[in-house]
């Protein structure tokens, strides 16, 4: 009997070890430790390049766990990973080869820095792509299902008793290989992994950097471009030293930029590019149409775009008829052809770069940051990082997002940390979204030439808590090392933190310092705050104002209207802050703003004739948008209007922010005669008001709806409303 027994675990052992997971203890023993995680298939394809991969990072100093996995689901992974966490030399970081399941993550919007789509469309489309979910072991989350057409992906939701902000435990990266006709992906896999392997016996410092912007980013303002050249100077100083080599190209430069651009990117030595462009999931938008020099552009310029209108016509002669009587256009102009078809396609073709292009090249950089919405769209079959890394270039690490990202945020932020030898995955840990992801090797670091004698990676892991020895870096010599120290002093409630984050705020010559100490200080939304919010709009950092500019309308109390005014006058030579000046105006009072406005314009329309005339049209622009926000109180309480009109009014709140509508706001999520699904979407918008003056209000709602609601619907998201409001 007992030699059957054998027999049939002999003959059932494949298909028991092919099932959960399987760990590999680290052959090494270091002070921190890395996981990789890998499907069975995957493994069984590339043993030997994800051995030696494997054997690299060791080297590196970095001991590695291997699970091999099949079958599993996110929560069995995620499990596993928490529980080599707990280990007695600490997890620093985990990525993830191949296969590996896709958390899609919904509820949870206020945790990307711009993604608000309606939900009730396909759950492809608004669900957020994250690794959030496996290396940030607070949030909580309640699985739903996971997807009949795509099997990687698994759908949660972002659960009511989970913490409503990121604070990832550990880094986590993806290398996930495009899925392109033609391609073995495997064979793609193959050789990124041996190329990561290679490039980690190799001592790299960081001393060659390039900067480009695309058209359209961050409405084309030069003095943001300037500022960011100047900051990225005191971030990574060597760079600017002889012997090093720092280049910064905008849009306009050439037209079009593409050749120019691809050439820079391929130029031997480089080792990081940062770029700032608009995105899709296979393209980096780059060059506008080109700049109108003369009558001819212009015809030029609009016959193409006619064209474009006529072939996406119905009805050609339709659409031609109401153009010719609309504008007066001669007939001639709707002409089409052929080679007028493949003219246009060129001409289209030429302005941007697609995954083609790059797979056409070979990029020089180990590391690209894609600041661009899609760029990191791992979960598609092909995407634009994923064309860096598995192409035939020396690119092995790259930072991109799965779904769209907002412009104004700060995309350099603690840069400089690249240089003092620090993990990719280490930098990229303290600056993500939802929807960032790194994407490659996150191990992969540049030789230290910094500071030769700090060894920060380390520090981050094992003296986390260790505050005089942060409050020490708060005085090196590199911006970049203080700010990461007055972040970790934040993180663990220093007594003395927010005297020292004024402090560095008033006194810091640095850029970098002033604007990580207004960010740390907005987390608390209180006095403190609201003196460097007004303090900043004076900064001569560019970015610092921008923010500041926006975060006065965030705050929404009238008292700010004056301070608003007079920086709307003084930034009307800085295109993106005056934009958000502008923006902001339909957030106050309008009768306390326009009688502001009045008061500061007067007298200057003789030395700035043109402040006239934008006064006039600011004050129409006030009145246009205040109709708009009583047409949308109206549709939200009027019963005889559709579910999902009513519902859409709501909505808009999450972008705009009508602070002295507030009560009118909180008597609507309270009144029980409202339908359920519209009084969830009221307090889960009345949630995205972190910053407003009418906090206390909205958290006393909260307190309410919690109180009285037992496990409604309701009570539910006053719970995620509250942690938000309260940045737990």
């Amino acid at each position: 009997m007992k030699n059957n027994c054998l027999l049939l675990l002999a003959l059932f052992a494949p298909l028991i070890m092919r099932a959960g997971i399987r760990v590999v203890e680290p052959s090494v023993k270091t002070p921190t430790r890395f996981a990789i995680v890998i499907d069975r298939t995957s493994y069984d394809k590339v043993r030997p390049a994800a051995d030696a991969y494997r054997e690299a990072v060791e080297k590196d100093g970095l001991g590695t766990y291997l699970l091999v996995v099949e079958n599993e689901t996110p929560d069995r992974i995620r499990e596993r990973i928490v529980r080599l966490s707990g280990e007695k030399s600490p997890l620093e970081g985990v990525v993830l080869i191949g296969d590996i399941p896709i958390p899609m993550i919904r509820d949870a919007q206020h945790l990307t820095s711009a993604f608000k789509m309606d939900q009730s469309r396909d759950w492809k489309e608004t669900s957020v792509p994250s690794d959030r979910y496996y290396d940030d072991f607070d949030l909580q989350f309640d699985f739903i299902r996971q997807d009949s057409l795509r099997p990687l992906y698994y759908y949660y939701s972002l659960s009511p008793r989970s913490p409503q902000h990121i604070d990832s435990d550990i880094y986590s990266a993806r290398i996930k290989a495009p899925e392109r006709p033609g391609q073995d992906k495997y064979r793609l896999l193959e050789k990124f992994l041996r190329k990561a392997a290679a490039a980690h016996a190799v001592s790299n410092p960081l001393d060659s950097l390039f900067v480009f912007r695309g058209h359209g980013y961050y409405s084309d303002d030069p003095t943001a471009w300037a500022d960011e050249q100047r900051t990225l100077r005191e971030q990574l100083p060597d760079l600017f030293l002889p012997g090093h080599r720092i280049r910064f190209t905008d849009y306009d430069t050439y037209f079009p930029l593409k050749a120019h651009l691809l050439e820079e990117i391929q130029r031997p030595g480089t080792d990081v590019v940062l770029g700032h462009h608009h995105g899709a999931p296979n393209m980096q938008y780059i060059s506008g149409n080109k700049e109108i020099v003369g009558f001819a552009d212009a015809v030029g310029l609009i016959r193409m775009w006619l064209r474009g209108q006529m072939s996406r016509s119905k009805d050609t002669s339709k659409t031609k008829a109401e153009w010719m009587a609309r504008l007066g256009f001669p007939e001639a102009w709707f002409v089409r052809s052929d080679s007028l078809r493949i003219a246009d396609s060129l001409y289209k073709r030429s302005l941007n770069i697609h995954t083609d292009d790059i797979y056409g090249c070979r990029p020089a950089a180990r590391f690209i940051m894609h600041d661009a919405c899609y760029n990191g769209s791992f979960h598609l079959d092909d995407y634009v990082a994923g064309a860096y890394l598995f192409g035939d270039g020396l690119t092995v690490a790259a930072q991109g997002n799965t779904v769209n990202a907002i412009q104004d945020k700060w995309p350099d932020r603690l840069i400089g940390l690249l240089a003092a030898g620090v993990r990719i995955g280490q930098w990229g840990r303290h600056t993500h979204y939802l929807e960032t992801h790194l994407l490659g090797d996150p191990t992969y670091r540049f030789a230290n030439t910094a500071d030769p004698g700090l060894n920060l990676g380390k520090a981050i892991v094992l003296r986390t808590e260790d505050n005089a020895f942060w409050l020490k870096l708060t005085e090196h010599p590199l911006p970049d090392v203080q700010a990461l120290a007055l972040q970790r002093l934040y993180a663990n409630n220093y007594p003395g933190i927010v005297p020292l984050l004024k402090k560095r705020f008033s006194e810091s010559p640095y850029g970098a310092v002033r604007m990580e100490a207004y960010c740390l200080l907005k987390e608390k939304s209180d006095a403190d705050y609201r003196e460097v919010l007004v303090q900043g709009l004076g900064d001569n950092y560019e970015l610092i104002r921008r923010m500041c500019m926006q975060d006065i309308g965030e705050c929404g109390d009238d008292s700010l209207i004056p301070v608003h005014v007079k920086a709307m006058q003084e930034e009307r030579i800085s295109p993106r802050t005056n934009f958000y000046g502008h923006d902001i105006c339909n957030l106050f009072d309008p009768v306390k703003l326009k009688a502001e406005i009045e008061r500061q314009w007067e007298g200057k329309e003789q030395l700035w004739p043109v402040t006239y005339a934008e006064k006039a049209s600011l004050m129409e622009t006030i009145d246009r948008y205040e109709e708009y926000v009583k047409t949308d109180l109206e549709t939200m309480a009027d019963p005889n209007k559709p579910l999902k009109e009513r519902q859409e009014g709501i909505r808009t709140l999450r972008n705009y922010h009508y602070h002295r509508y507030v009560p009118r706001y909180i008597a609507f999520a309270r009144d029980t005669s409202q339908p359920e699904e519209l009084r969830v979407a009221m307090v889960e918008a009345l949630g995205w008001f972190g910053q407003s003056y009418q906090r206390e209000k909205i958290l006393d709602l909260c307190d309410d709806l919690i109180r009285n609601g037992g496990n409604s619907r309701v009570a539910d998201e006053a719970r995620k409303s509250k942690s938000r409001l309260n940045g737990e």
